[in-house]
């Protein structure tokens, strides 16, 4: 989904940008409750790959975010 939303932000700045016009894109962090990408093998490799335990992921993926906060869906 974030992947899309990019993308369209990309097609529509391209198509407003002879009238001047911007587009932004905000797109949250990994949203950890709630998703089913988060169970299992996926948490497992994710945890890994940050060298902690799946119990750290919340607090890693809250403290890289501007806000410091979880995304919930």
């Amino acid at each position: 989904a974030k992947a899309a939303e990019i993308h369209l932000a990309r097609c529509l700045a391209l198509e407003g940008a002879d009238a001047q016009i911007r587009v932004n894109v905000v797109n949250p962090d990994a949203v950890l409750r709630g998703s089913k990408i988060w169970s299992g093998e996926w948490k497992e490799q994710r945890a890994a790959a940050y060298k902690m335990s799946t119990d750290d992921l919340e607090e890693h993926y809250r403290s890289r975010s501007m806000l410091k906060r979880s995304v919930f869906p």
